[in-house]
């Protein structure tokens, strides 16, 4: 296929070499008439400018997306606390309308470790007590107490103290804390 310019025949070939020759052409190629490459060299300026103006959006667009994506996992990390905290809370409620099903020594681990007294890992746990040695072992104790259960109440409570101790125990491995207010 050829098209005409001023009595020269271009085929796409030529063209295509032409155009697509990193945007704007060093020379005018071969076979290229002198108006179309006027015009190219038009075309490759106004895409080039195009370019140039949308890349300093992009530029702004990226850092704007690496902030929301930022602010999402932020708010995302928030959002898993406050459930940990929520679950923690509707198990302190049981608790306490269910204190019976309970020891007296169960009581007094359970009331701390389910937040009664503050949600940071050191009121959680019996003073000199934050050890991963200490929170896998009483981990491991609940995670028994949860599968001898015969109480529904008595096994979410025990699944929950299981699971408190387990963020616990990440914390205390991982260095990272979960709780909000101890960023």
């Amino acid at each position: 296929m050829s098209r005409p310019c001023r009595g020269f025949a271009i085929d796409e070939q030529t063209r295509a070499r032409g155009v697509l020759r990193a945007g704007r052409p060093a020379g005018r190629p071969a076979g290229l008439c002198f108006s179309y490459y006027s015009k190219v060299r038009s075309i490759a300026k106004e895409l080039e400018d195009f370019v140039t103006i949308q890349y300093g959006s992009a530029g702004r667009a990226d850092r704007a997306d690496a902030a929301i994506r930022e602010l999402d996992r932020n708010l995302g990390q928030l959002f898993h606390e406050m459930d940990e905290y929520n679950a923690d809370f509707d198990a302190l409620g049981q608790l306490e309308k269910s204190s019976s099903l309970f020891s007296a020594i169960e009581l007094s681990e359970l009331r701390p470790l389910l937040g009664l007294y503050g949600v940071e890992t050191e009121k959680r746990l019996p003073l000199g007590r934050a050890t991963i040695e200490h929170v896998a072992e009483r981990q491991q104790a609940w995670s028994e107490v949860s599968i001898s259960a015969r109480d529904s109440i008595r096994r979410r409570i025990a699944e929950r103290a299981m699971a408190r101790y387990g963020v616990i125990l990440h914390e205390l491995t991982t260095g990272t804390t979960i709780n909000a207010g101890q960023r």
